[in-house]
């Protein structure tokens, strides 16, 4: 398997895309700095031969950011983030179309950018499968991430126990004993 610095817990591509940035209270930290980091992305999920320039790597930072701030508009206010959501997708004039292979077909989203495209529809298989309130941020205040909570009872509150899962819990122990 490729080697790589991105972290996949968000239970959804597009989940682990918007992922991409770290942003914390003291500071920000951006893992798609350069083409190469995309392409090593792209690579990741299997895109291995996908054009990247500095235009491309510039307009999906743009679109991972206005996508960060439609799921947290969704966490707030359903409605507003579902109208959001559809100004994002008429802002980047894609368009739907039904690919088959091999007796399967699938309704995609397209655009002339072929990794604009790809995201798109991962965006678009996200919200035809999906129940709203399962789309979550992370309830550690240090941490920034989305995920999708496919636990049975939609119970999950940290993007990945065992970085922020395990913080919380240990925080909140230690808390216990200080003031017991």
């Amino acid at each position: 398997m490729l080697e790589t610095h991105f972290r996949w817990f968000g239970g959804r591509l597009i989940f682990d895309f918007c992922n991409t940035i770290l942003i914390h209270p003291e500071f920000e930290l951006e893992l798609l700095k350069t083409e190469e980091d995309l392409r090593r992305w792209f690579a990741y999920i299997g895109y291995e031969n996908i054009l990247i320039t500095p235009q491309i790597l510039k307009d999906l930072i743009a679109l991972r950011n206005e996508l960060r701030n439609v799921f947290e508009l969704l966490l707030e206010k359903e409605e507003q983030g579902i109208e959001a959501l559809n100004g994002v997708l008429a802002k980047y004039q894609t368009n739907l179309q039904i690919r088959c292979k091999e007796n399967s077909c699938q309704i995609q989203y397209f655009s002339e950018k072929e990794a604009q495209g790809i995201l798109l529809s991962e965006l678009l298989k996200v919200f035809e499968k999906i129940e709203l309130k399962r789309i979550k941020a992370c309830d550690n205040e240090r941490c920034s991430h989305f995920f999708y909570d496919v636990s049975k009872a939609n119970r999950r509150k940290w993007c990945d126990m065992d970085s922020c899962g395990n913080k919380m819990k240990a925080k909140r122990f230690y808390e216990r004993k200080k003031n017991g």
